[in-house]
């Protein structure tokens, strides 16, 4: 009950420094956006320099998980290339080639 009789003097009190509120809030614009500005340019110029460097770290790691994952499948097939090439071996001296004329 209080706030409804308060309220008359709330909202004149508030019309009186409607004015003085957008004034302030313009003025703390014009002295932040500057700084916004500054922060964008810097936050910019950063990653601008990085981005070469960042982009080289990528690759690289794309480079040697592709190498991991090349090792991982090959490493399980060893045996059999291993069994391969001794097959290779024997054929070729066990099986002679016809003489070039």
């Amino acid at each position: 009950m209080l706030w409804l009789l308060t309220l008359p003097i709330r909202l004149a009190i508030g019309l009186v420094l409607l004015p003085l509120a957008i004034v302030a809030a313009v003025l703390m614009a014009l002295v932040w956006l500057p700084f916004v500005l500054l922060k964008f340019g810097l936050k910019l110029l950063v990653g601008i320099a990085l981005l070469p460097f960042v982009l080289l770290l990528g690759a690289v790691a794309g480079l040697v998980a592709f190498l991991a994952m090349t090792v991982a499948v090959l490493i399980p097939l060893a045996p059999l290339f291993v069994a391969a090439f001794f097959i290779w071996v024997l054929l070729r001296v066990l099986i002679p080639r016809p003489a070039v004329i």
